[in-house]
Parts: C-alpha cells; sequence; structure tokens
C-alpha cells in the first residue's frame, strides 16, 4: 500500500485538555459531596424527636456503604474507598452535631490518635484523656465519643461491667489486623462484632448456646470478650 494511503493517527488529547477534565470532575465531585452533606442534614431533620439515641453516629450504616462501595469499586483500591468515605461520612456527621474523640494511648500516642483521625475524619476534634476514666468520663456526660488504647493486660474495661450507658461499641486494628484501640460511647453496636464484659455464669450460658466468644483480657471474675459472627448478641 503506497504511504500516501495510510491513515495519519487520531491526535489524542492533550495535557491541557486532559487537565481541564480532571478539573471538571473535581467540581462535580465536590457538588455531589456538598449534596450528600444536605442530605445527610434533611435525615437528620426527620429522626429529630423521633430518635432517643443521644449521638447521630450509626457504625451499622456506615459499614455497610463502606462495604457496598467497595465491593462495586472497579479500579479504586478498597483501602482507598474506605479512606475518602470515612472522611466524607466524619464531615457529614461533625455537620449534624459536633462530637469529640477524646482519646487515652499512654503507650502509643502516634499510633492509636491516627487510627483514630481515619476513622472519624479531620473534621472530628480530638481531645487527649489523662487517664482511661477522664475519656470514659466524656463519652458518659458530653457529646463524646472515648478511644482507649487496648492492651490485654487493661483493667478499664471492668467499669463497664455495671455501666448503663456505656458500651464498646467498635474498635481500632493496626496494620497487623491487631486491636490497637477500643472504641466505647452511647451508641450501639456495629457488624458482627460484639465487645461484652461477661461474669462466669453469662460466659458458661452463652458459650453452652453455642455463640463464637473469644476472650480477649481477663480481670478477676470478669472477661472481656468479643463475640463474631452474623448473630453476635449484645
Amino acid at each position: 500500500m503506497p504511504q500516501a494511503a495510510l491513515a495519519a493517527p487520531s491526535a489524542g488529547p492533550d495535557l491541557q485538555s486532559l487537565r481541564s477534565q480532571i478539573d471538571r470532575i473535581d467540581a462535580q465531585l465536590l457538588d455531589l459531596m456538598e449534596e450528600r452533606l444536605c442530605r445527610a442534614a434533611a435525615i437528620a431533620a426527620c429522626k429529630a424527636g423521633e430518635d432517643d439515641s443521644p449521638l447521630p453516629l450509626r457504625p451499622a450504616r456506615e459499614q455497610q456503604v463502606i462495604d457496598r462501595l467497595t465491593a462495586r469499586a472497579r479500579r479504586m483500591p478498597a483501602p482507598a474507598v474506605a479512606a475518602i468515605w470515612r472522611e466524607l461520612m466524619g464531615a457529614n456527621l461533625q455537620a449534624q452535631q459536633q462530637i469529640h474523640i477524646v482519646v487515652h494511648c499512654p503507650a502509643q500516642p502516634v499510633l492509636v490518635t491516627d487510627l483514630a483521625r481515619r476513622h472519624f475524619g479531620g473534621a472530628a476534634p480530638i481531645i487527649a484523656a489523662g487517664t482511661a476514666e477522664d475519656a470514659l468520663d466524656g463519652a458518659r456526660h458530653r457529646a463524646a465519643i472515648a478511644v482507649i488504647e487496648f492492651s490485654p493486660l487493661s483493667r478499664w474495661w471492668v467499669q463497664l461491667f455495671h455501666d448503663g450507658q456505656l458500651a464498646i461499641f467498635d474498635c481500632l486494628r493496626d496494620r497487623h489486623g491487631r486491636i490497637a484501640a477500643l472504641v466505647v460511647g452511647r451508641v450501639a453496636a456495629a457488624g458482627d462484632e460484639a465487645f461484652l464484659v461477661l461474669g462466669d455464669s453469662a460466659l458458661r450460658r452463652r458459650i453452652e448456646a453455642g455463640e463464637q466468644l473469644r476472650t480477649l483480657a481477663i480481670c478477676g471474675r470478669l472477661r472481656l470478650c468479643v463475640s463474631t459472627g452474623a448473630g453476635a448478641r449484645r
């Protein structure tokens, strides 16, 4: 075939054109995020007076959203999807009600504070607590959530055995999957894990009923356990 008959390659978009497309997409993303913020505020207004929960935090709903979007994603890595939506949901939450994150982490302050920031978003105000009791007191008496560093040797969780207000409703894990901190507040537990403070008799009854329990820490006759699976009981 004569060289002149060859079709000239079509010119692709130039750098400036590609950047303009990204700018347009960024503007659309911001518009959608602000629309989401308005819808979240509308939901909060609809629930006003009907929902007796002291905090508008819904960990189970948040996890459902992240799981659904992670499964939908084709190119975005799962950790990136989770990080983006954690930040977005955190901003939505703080727009509804300012909720402080009271952190007690004497052994690993950088790790635990960073995990709390990632989980609750950059808009959440973080307060350092000198003791675990101070952190729990903040979660008990103000619009706050306690994030307390966890160790199998820790004993602060014993206070929750007779506490009718607070519960461990979530945990923060390090990059190896180990529990670095427990999240405590006046919030319903999330997902397929339930953190329970049990005496010997209650532990025995649950095991006999076939519940899957793993002991995290022991203090006297009390055990801090995690119940796993879709049938996790609170």
